[in-house]
């Protein structure tokens, strides 16, 4: 299991890298994520995720964002 963790651990670092350069932004720990139901919930949360990058975007391009919206948060 610790090879697992090791690998999932250097994905999510360069991920988390790439994404900050090109997106100015950074993906939730994994292990700080509360999945109660497994698999679906994930899905349901990535799907979420996925649908306010999709709204961030449209406002972005509209003209329509915040300072606030280019925020980093520390994970």
């Amino acid at each position: 299991m610790t090879k697992v963790r090791d690998a999932l651990n250097a994905f999510y670092a360069v991920l988390n890298a790439v994404l900050l350069h090109y997106l100015g932004s950074t993906l939730i720990h994994y292990n700080k994520m509360s999945i109660k139901n497994g698999a679906k919930s994930l899905i349901y949360l990535l799907y979420d995720g996925l649908k306010a990058r999709e709204k961030n975007e449209k406002q972005y391009e509209a003209g329509q964002y915040q300072p606030d919206d280019f925020n980093v948060p520390d994970l």
